[in-house]
């Protein structure tokens, strides 16, 4: 042990120096490591969120078709209803303009004459159709014969309404 003591002790600190920077380099191992692992885990977020996102954009484009599909089907829907309503009011009318003829309705005489109809509808007020169907419209004319007809019609059921509980 005949070494100097200055020799001696820069040994020691040469010792406790190299112990020192090794705890730092071990701290500094496992803050690499953790920091690893926090970026790893953000990794996998990442990754879970885009599949998510993957997931719900498949979902928004399926919906979107069937909002297309249920659009395209009400759109069908409204033009045949309105198909169907324009027949019916051409069958209407028709049906009218017969029981007019039928009964000796005046028609458009009673509406030129000053008579108001019960059903006549201003033009305003009528809903509107599309053109295949607004073309089919009853004329004016039909529903004052249905007007004239009503009106006779329950005059003659209040008569015999009348007969019949005067005679019980």
């Amino acid at each position: 042990d005949n070494v100097a003591p200055i020799i001696l002790k820069s040994f020691n600190v040469c010792a406790t120096n190299t112990t020192a920077l090794k705890k730092w380099a071990d701290k500094q191992e496992d803050r690499v490591r953790r920091c690893e692992e926090a970026h790893k885990e953000c990794e996998g977020r990442v990754d879970s969120e885009n599949a998510s996102l993957t997931e719900t954009k498949a979902r928004l484009e399926e919906v979107a078709g069937q909002l297309q599909a249920t659009t395209d089907l009400q759109k069908q829907q409204v033009g045949d209803l309105a198909e169907v309503l324009g027949r019916l009011l051409t069958c209407s009318g028709s049906l009218l303009r017969h029981l007019s003829a039928a009964f000796g309705g005046a028609g458009e005489e009673e509406e030129s004459a000053g008579g108001v109809s019960a059903c006549a509808v201003p033009q305003w007020q009528r809903p509107s159709l599309p053109m295949s169907a607004s073309s089919s419209l009853p004329s004016r004319g039909s529903a004052s014969a249905a007007a004239a007809l009503t009106a006779r019609g329950s005059r003659g059921a209040a008569g015999s309404f009348a007969d019949t509980r005067s005679g019980s």
